[in-house]
């Protein structure tokens, strides 16, 4: 069985999304065929591992919330129908060896950031007329990632679509939600469809919003790392890590 796995690394985050895929092949040790949908501003190959699948789709965006918020519709943009689909932030990191924790037919992850809050705590859209409004006073939901989701492919298509019909009806009103398509993955999981499987934050091998001391990137978006995308050039085949802005090769 095939697993597809979407990352999208424009601009700065090119380095990032080199690095997610780089670490998630070679550190990979579950029982699914791995094929990355890799949404980039540049080619990638010669950056990434000989032997890792990968299709190349080219993408640009003028600031990290158009990046964000393609995330949708760079879905639609794949016609590959492996058994199942994920969709990973580029600035994820991988600390070790891993299997199939987070494969379920329809995959969520609790934000570690509100395990403890109420509903009425939690950041969701409160604009009374955006499309992914959630009311004050809603309960027995609870507040997941936007820099993960997935599960088998027709359900992670058809949610997909559902979400950018979400974003079409708020660009008529000049609305960006309080936090961009995390907003959305909240609106659609907790009022529209439930999950079938929430990783407790406890249980998320991965590590978010990891950007190595790259920070820079989300707000400057001509941020070069020539110097780091050099050696993924020159040790390709090798495990690469990014952390406190220092690129080191593993092995």
């Amino acid at each position: 069985m095939r697993i597809g796995v979407l990352i999208i690394g424009t601009n700065g985050y090119f380095v990032l999304a080199c690095r997610f895929i780089n670490r998630f092949h070679n550190l990979y040790n579950g029982n699914y065929e791995i094929e990355f949908h890799f949404f980039c501003d540049k080619d990638p190959s010669g950056y990434l591992p000989e032997d890792v699948k990968y299709k190349y789709y080219h993408s640009s965006h003028k600031s990290w919330q158009e990046a964000v918020n393609s995330k949708f519709s760079s879905v639609a943009r794949i016609e590959d129908n492996p058994d199942y689909l994920y969709f990973f932030d580029a600035d994820t990191n991988i600390s070790g060896p891993f299997g199939d924790w987070f494969v379920g037919e329809h995959t969520v992850g609790k934000h570690f950031g509100y395990n403890e809050s109420t509903s009425d705590e939690m950041p969701f859209d409160r604009y009374e007329l955006s499309s992914c409004y959630i009311p004050f006073g809603t309960k027995d939901i609870n507040y997941y990632y936007g820099a993960f989701w997935g599960g088998r492919t027709d359900l992670v298509k058809n949610y997909a679509k559902e979400i950018i019909k979400l974003q079409e009806i708020n660009k008529t009103i000049n609305h960006e939600p309080v936090w961009n398509d995390e907003s959305y993955t909240n609106y659609y999981f907790n009022l529209i469809l439930n999950p079938t499987k929430i990783i407790e934050t406890k249980d998320f091998q991965f590590v978010t919003s990891c950007k190595g001391g790259m920070d820079i990137i989300r707000f400057e978006v001509d941020a070069e790392f020539k110097e780091h995308e050099k050696v993924f050039q020159e040790n390709n085949n090798k495990l690469i890590n990014v952390n406190h802005n220092i690129i080191t090769v593993e092995k």
